[in-house]
C-alpha cells in the first residue's frame, strides 16, 4: 500500500503526539526500499504492537488464572457451607432425639416409681394385715385367759386381790401395746412414704 498521503501522515502525527498505528492494519502498510525512514516507523509501529499484543495475552492469562482460582475458591467455600450445615442440621436431630430419650427416660421412672410404689403398698397392706391380726390374737388370747382365771377364782370363792390387780395391769399393758404397735405401722407407712417421694425428687432432678 504506497500512499504518500498516509505515510506523511502517520509520521506527523508520531512526531507530534508520538502515537503509532496498531493492529492487523500494520500488514497492510509497506514502504518503499529507498523510504528508510517510512521503514523505521513500520517496523517500530509492529514492535510496538507486538509487545501490547504479549501484554494483553499476559494480562488475559492472569485473569484468566485468577478467575479459575476464584472459582476454585467459590466451590470450595460452598462445599464447606453444605457441610456446615448438614453438621447443623445433624446437631439438631441429635438434640431432638436426646430430647425425646430424656423424655422416655423420665416416663420410665416414672412407670417404675408407680409400679414400686404398687408394690411397697401391697407389702405394707400385707405387712399391716398380719401384724394386726397377730396382736388382735394375742391380745384376744390374754384377755381371754386372764378373765377366765379372774372368773374361775371369783367362782371358788378365794382372795381374787392378786388377780384382780394383775388383770388391770394386763389389760393396761395390752392397750399400751396396741398403741405402740398401731404408731410403729404407721411410723412404717410414713417412713416409706417420705423414702417413695425423695426418689422421685431425685429422679426428676437427675
Amino acid at each position: 500500500m504506497k500512499n504518500t498521503t498516509l505515510r506523511d501522515s502517520l509520521l506527523t502525527y508520531y512526531k507530534d503526539h508520538n502515537v503509532l498505528i496498531e493492529g492487523p492494519v500494520l500488514k497492510l502498510i509497506q514502504a518503499e526500499a529507498t523510504d528508510i525512514e517510512y521503514q523505521n516507523y513500520i517496523r517500530t509501529a509492529s514492535d510496538a504492537d507486538r509487545l501490547r499484543r504479549t501484554k494483553r495475552l499476559k494480562i488475559t492469562k492472569e485473569l484468566q488464572s485468577a478467575n479459575t482460582k476464584l472459582q476454585r475458591a467459590s466451590q470450595k467455600n460452598n462445599d464447606l457451607i453444605e457441610r456446615l450445615t448438614e453438621s447443623l442440621e445433624i446437631s439438631k436431630r441429635n438434640e431432638v432425639l436426646q430430647g425425646k430419650l430424656k423424655d422416655q427416660e423420665r416416663n420410665a421412672k416414672e412407670i417404675a416409681m408407680t409400679d414400686l410404689d404398687v408394690m411397697q403398698r401391697r407389702t405394707q397392706f400385707k405387712l399391716m394385715t398380719v401384724v394386726s391380726k397377730m396382736a388382735i390374737a394375742i391380745i384376744a388370747s390374754v384377755t381371754i385367759m386372764t378373765t377366765a382365771v379372774y372368773l374361775f377364782v371369783l367362782h371358788i370363792g378365794s382372795d381374787s386381790t392378786i388377780i384382780e390387780n394383775t388383770w388391770s395391769n394386763m389389760f393396761g399393758i395390752l392397750l399400751t401395746n396396741s398403741f405402740s404397735i398401731l404408731g410403729t405401722i404407721l411410723g412404717i407407712r410414713y417412713a416409706t412414704t417420705n423414702r417413695r417421694m425423695t426418689v422421685i425428687e431425685e429422679s426428676y432432678d437427675s
